[in-house]
């Protein structure tokens, strides 16, 4: 019992540097589980093509969109959309794009996807299997591969 006095007291004083380390708290990880090219499949619960708004022009239509992130940890999205106005035909769709860099941390064992866009503004997402969903004020967007 004597030797085994010391091992335990090493291991309850090690204990919250164990906890800390296996809490999940991780920093950026090799980003290869989330590269890849997705392609968008909800906003706020319903597929492509819907109407998500509406301004002076009309209603505003996405038609599809895509986003891709490289080995690079740089991501580029695209979002098909075009207008409905009150009266005469759609517009042509317009193709809008944004990009920047991500990096992928693994916290509690769940996968997230830091995004940080060209302008400098941050946004979170979440990688479980082969999607990516992530929420910005007014919708919610999920992308599969």
């Amino acid at each position: 019992m004597k030797h085994r006095l010391p091992s335990l007291l090493s291991l309850l004083l090690l204990a919250p540097l164990l906890l800390t380390a296996c809490n999940g708290e991780a920093g950026p990880t090799d980003p290869a589980p989330a590269i890849g090219a997705y392609t968008l499949y909800q906003i706020n619960g319903a597929s492509p093509p819907l109407i998500v708004g509406q301004d002076v022009r009309g209603r505003i239509e996405v038609l599809g969109g895509s986003l891709t992130l490289r080995s690079d940890r740089s991501y580029t999205e695209t979002g098909d959309v075009r207008i409905l106005p009150p009266s005469g035909s759609p517009t042509s769709p317009q193709t809008n794009s944004a990009s920047g860099s991500f990096r992928l941390i693994v916290q509690r064992g769940v996968q997230r996807v830091e995004f940080r866009t060209q302008e400098g503004s941050v946004f979170f997402g979440t990688l479980a299997g082969d999607t990516i969903t992530y929420a910005i004020p007014g919708f919610s967007l999920a992308y599969v591969r």
